[in-house]
C-alpha cells in the first residue's frame, strides 16, 4: 500500500491559521517520523507502541499480536480480514479470529470465504463450537465446506463419526492430504487405486505393503521410487513382483532422482556412463558417478552447468583455466571471475560474460577495465553499492559518468569522489532517486537549490536533518 502525501503551493490570510497549520505540519511530521520507526522494527516491546498507531493496517501487519487488543466490527476493511487470513501462522490466525466481533462470524458468506483463504478457521469454528457458540450455521454442510478447501480435513479426522466419502473426496481435490488420514489399510487401497501418486504421501507401513505398492506400480511404474527400500529391491534386483524394463528404470530414475539419488545404482552399467542420460540427473547423482566418467574432460565440460562441485572438484589445473570451461561455470560456481586466470580477467569480452551474474564482482577484473565504462556499467546494474567502489578514480570523478548513471544506480553516490558529491547538479538528480535523507548545513542556505530537491521529492520535507522550518515550505 503506497501512499503518497502532496504538498499544495499556498499561504494565509489569517495569522491564526497559520499558527494551527505549523502546530498540525509539526505534529503529522512527528506522526510520520515515528511510524517510520515502528515500521523498521525500533521497538524491542511491541507493548510500548503508542495506542494512535494501533488502527494503522501496517502496523497491525507488522505485529499481529496487537490484533488482541482490538475489537473488528462488522463493516471494516474485509480485504485486510483477508489478507491477514491468508497464509498466516497459527497465533496470527488466533489473534485475528478472536478479535472479530461475533457478527462477522454467523455470516455464511464470511465463513465460506474465510475458509477457502485459510483451512484454519474451521479449526477456531470447532473451538467455538465446543465452548457452545454456534457458529458454523446449519445449512452450511461439511460438503461444500470440502469443496471449498479440502484442508479442513485435518480437523475432520479428529471429530467423531466422520464421512470415509468426505475424505476420499478431499484427497481426490488434493492427495497430499492423504498423509493426515489414519492408518486405515482399505482407505489407502481405495484412494491408490483412483491415483497411483498417493503413494508419495502414504505411512511407511503402507509403503512396506506388497499389495499397496503392486496396485500403484501396475498403474504407474514410477511411482516405485515410493516404495520401501526392501520392495525396491525386490523389483529392480531380484526381479520379483513385476517386470521392468531398461527404459522402465531409466523413467524411474528420471522422476525420482531429487527425492531418491540411491535409484541411481539401479541402471544398467551401460546407462550409467551414458554421458547424455547422466547429465539429466545432475546434480542430485554427484557421489554415484562413476570414476571414468568423471575423469572424462568432455563430460565435465558439460557437467559444471548443473553443478559446482563440477568446478570445485577439478585437479585439472589447465582445464580450470579453459576460457570455456569457466564460462560454462557462471551458472553453478559463485567464484568464476575470481578463480579465472589473469589473462581473462583482462579480457574485456569474457569480464562482460561474467559481471552479468551477481556473485563476480568489478574488484576481481584487472585494473584496466575498471576504467573501461562498459565494464562499470555492466558491474552497476548487478550491485552498484559495492562494485562502483572498485571503478577507477577517473571514472569516480567522472561527472558525465556519474550523472548518466545515478538516477538508475543511487547507490553509487556513497563512492563518487569528494568533489562530485558537493556538485549541487549531482545531489538535486541524486534527491530524485528518494535516497537523500539530509543536507550539509552549506547547502541548507541556499534556498533556491534546496527548493530544487524537494521540488523533485516532496517527501524530503519530512525526513530533513535538520528540519526544514515551515514557513520556508510556504515559500
Amino acid at each position: 500500500m503506497d501512499e503518497t502525501i502532496l504538498f499544495l503551493d499556498m499561504s494565509f490570510r489569517s495569522k491564526l491559521l497559520l499558527g494551527k497549520y505549523t502546530r498540525q505540519t509539526s505534529a503529522f511530521t512527528k506522526y510520520c517520523r515515528k511510524r517510520e520507526e515502528i515500521l523498521s522494527g525500533k521497538y524491542s516491546n511491541i507493548y510500548l507502541i503508542p495506542v494512535e498507531f494501533l488502527r494503522d493496517c501496517h502496523v497491525l501487519m507488522k505485529y499481529p499480536p496487537l490484533l488482541k487488543h482490538l475489537l473488528l466490527k462488522e463493516g471494516a476493511d474485509e480485504e485486510f480480514v483477508f489478507f491477514f487470513l491468508r497464509g498466516k501462522s497459527d497465533h496470527e490466525f488466533d489473534y485475528l479470529f478472536s478479535s472479530l466481533d461475533e457478527t462477522w462470524k454467523c455470516k455464511i458468506s464470511f465463513i465460506e470465504r474465510a475458509i477457502q483463504e485459510n483451512y484454519q478457521t474451521f479449526r477456531f469454528l470447532q473451538r467455538e463450537k465446543q465452548e457452545e457458540k454456534e457458529y458454523i450455521p446449519k445449512d452450511l454442510k461439511l460438503n461444500r465446506l470440502v469443496e471449498l478447501n479440502p484442508e479442513i480435513i485435518r480437523y475432520l479426522i479428529k471429530i467423531d463419526g466422520f464421512d470415509i466419502e468426505l475424505l476420499k473426496k478431499a484427497c481426490k481435490k488434493n492427495i497430499s492430504l492423504l498423509r493426515f488420514i489414519p492408518c486405515d489399510r482399505d482407505f489407502h487401497i481405495s484412494v491408490i487405486e483412483h491415483n497411483p501418486q498417493a503413494l508419495k504421501y502414504s505411512k511407511d507401513l503402507f509403503r512396506n505393503d506388497e499389495e499397496i505398492v503392486l496396485r500403484a506400480i501396475t498403474k504407474d511404474k514410477t511411482t516405485l521410487q515410493y516404495a520401501s527400500d526392501s520392495i525396491i529391491e525386490r523389483v529392480l534386483v531380484r526381479k520379483e513382483l513385476l517386470k521392468y524394463s531398461v527404459e522402465d528404470i531409466k523413467s524411474l530414475v528420471l522422476s525420482g532422482v531429487k527425492t531418491k539419488p540411491s535409484l541411481f545404482k539401479y541402471l544398467p552399467d551401460s546407462v550409467k556412463i551414458d554421458q547424455e542420460f547422466v547429465l539429466k540427473l545432475l546434480p542430485n547423482v554427484r557421489v554415484f558417478i562413476p570414476q571414468s566418467l568423471k575423469q572424462s574432460r568432455e563430460f565435465r565440460m558439460e557437467w559444471v552447468k548443473y553443478d559446482a562441485k563440477a568446478f570445485e572438484t577439478c585437479k585439472d589445473l589447465e582445464l580450470r583455466s579453459e576460457r570455456q570451461f569457466l564460462l560454462n561455470s557462471l551458472t553453478t560456481y559463485r567464484h568464476t571471475l575470481r578463480d579465472a586466470p589473469p589473462i581473462l580477467k583482462d579480457d574485456k569480452e569474457f569480464v562482460l560474460e561474467c559481471l552479468k551474474f551477481p556473485s563476480n564482482r568489478l574488484s576481481e577484473t584487472s585494473e584496466r577495465l575498471r576504467d573501461d565504462e562498459q565494464v562499470v556499467s555492466c558491474a552497476l546494474m548487478q550491485q552498484s553499492s559495492i562494485n562502483f567502489e572498485y571503478a577507477s578514480d577517473r571514472l569516480r570523478d567522472d561527472k558525465e559518468f556519474v550523472m548518466k548513471n545515478i538516477e538508475l544506480f543511487p547507490g553509487m553516490f556513497s563512492h563518487i569522489s569528494e568533489r562530485l558529491k558537493k556538485d549541487k547538479e549531482i545531489i538535486v538528480k541524486y534527491a530524485s532517486t528518494g535516497k537523500l535523507k539530509s543536507l550539509e548545513n552549506e547547502f541548507m542556505e541556499d534556498e533556491g537549490f534546496v527548493l530544487d530537491i524537494v521540488e523533485k521529492n516532496p517527501q524530503l520535507v519530512l525526513s530533513f536533518i535538520p528540519p526544514i522550518d515551515s514557513l520556508f515550505i510556504r515559500k
